[in-house]
């Protein structure tokens, strides 16, 4: 009985390493079809060969001078877009003809969808090249040749694909888990390729590229109060409510102090005439006029202090999964109303095709005493905003 006991303990120890084994090695434990096919279907990508670097999205191409798809009234237009040589100005849209809208995600169709039709051609050999990679020697159809021979100066049939493999994990990056990092196509056999080999063609950062275009519109609008806000948050006596319109801002503090006290007030511009609108706790509103130098600096100081201007006007941006953040992890100055300075830490805007909102920690300085506190996070909003003004 011990016998049989021991042949089945050693049976089941054997059994471990077989399957991590299996799961160590082949195809199963990399990437799988689904995110395979997800890879290549993305309208996101850079596109490199000795002559021609591009990122693509799903409605620019380009560096620098990019070129741009919109839907303005229904239609489709094509514009260049050249980007400003000052940070506070938008840069210029220029019409061009639909034909020179080139290199969108619909031109490289053909090779990333064959690319992604052929998955189960491609072998994975994690030691026999060096690297974590799936290799594929490859008949390919007319219109893929055409693409590969036009930029790879390759007129061939077949070429090498090779298709690196990484894993990625932490909020730092787009996707999680096991991930395309690049695709190289050669023209070279699979047994005379080295890993350090540069591709005729390489396609690279799948899912990670942003239109400059659509980044620096969204920014030039939340700048230049073209498109409506909130920013919410803030814990205990700090919770604070902010609304911008092109025309009026509102800011709600219901956690202050006694009844006599305004928790809210609406400055705001109608038909020409600057007012401003003030309710205590008890509920009861109240209005005086005000001059347009007041209401400009209300609406900057709120702006500046709780609404997200410091990040707005940041330059130095970079794109994490669907956030945008900046190299710099240093505070960010706010502004300051009489002994009080505000600073932004822990900041991000989101980001979908342009900023959407974002999220950040306001902490208030007292340089008198040097005192400091966190008055929690603050979310914003880019959507459409209504100030009811009150009838006084």
């Amino acid at each position: 009985m011990k016998k049989k006991l021991l042949s089945i303990i050693l049976s089941i120890f054997m059994l471990i390493p077989c399957t991590l084994a299996l799961s160590a090695c082949g195809k199963t434990t990399t990437i799988s079809k689904d995110r395979w096919e997800q890879t290549f279907k993305n309208d996101t990508f850079r596109f490199q060969t000795d002559a021609l670097t591009l990122k693509v999205t799903e409605n620019t191409f380009g560096y620098n001078n990019e070129f741009v798809r919109l839907t303005e009234n229904n239609e489709t237009k094509y514009y260049s877009y050249t980007l400003s040589n000052s940070s506070n100005s938008f840069g210029t849209l220029t019409p061009i003809e639909e034909s020179a809208f080139v290199y969108g995600r619909e031109y490289f169709a053909p090779l990333l969808n064959f690319i992604s039709d052929n998955y189960k051609q491609f072998k994975y050999e994690k030691n026999s090249i060096g690297g974590n990679t799936y290799h594929a020697k490859l008949q390919v159809p007319a219109n893929v040749k055409a693409i590969i021979s036009e930029h790879g100066n390759v007129d061939k049939d077949e070429y090498l694909f090779v298709v690196q493999i990484m894993s990625m994990s932490g909020n730092d990056f787009e996707e999680t888990g096991i991930v395309v990092d690049y695709v190289k196509i050669l023209d070279k056999d699979y047994e005379s390729y080295n890993i350090n080999d540069r591709g005729i063609i390489e396609f690279r950062n799948f899912g990670k590229v942003y239109s400059t275009y659509f980044m620096e519109k969204s920014l030039y609008d939340i700048k230049n109060l073209n498109v409506d806000f909130k920013v919410v948050g803030g814990t205990g006596t700090y919770y604070t409510e902010l609304y911008f319109t092109k025309n009026a801002v509102r800011f709600c503090t219901p956690n202050v102090g006694a009844e006599s006290e305004y928790v809210e007030g609406i400055y705001c511009l109608d038909e020409g005439v600057y007012t401003y609108y003030k309710k205590n706790k008890a509920g009861q509103w109240s209005s005086e006029p005000v001059d347009e130098t007041i209401f400009n600096t209300v609406y900057t100081s709120y702006f500046n202090m709780f609404g997200g201007k410091p990040l707005i006007d940041q330059n130095n941006m970079r794109l994490f999964r669907n956030e945008v953040r900046f190299s710099s992890n240093e505070a960010l100055f706010g502004g300051q109303s009489s002994l009080q300075k505000t600073y932004y830490n822990n900041y991000s805007l989101k980001y979908d095709d342009g900023i959407i909102g974002g999220k950040w920690n306001v902490e208030i300085r007292q340089d008198f005493g040097d005192l400091s506190v966190d008055t929690g996070t603050y979310i914003m909003t880019v959507c459409d905003v209504e100030i009811d003004i009150p009838t006084v």
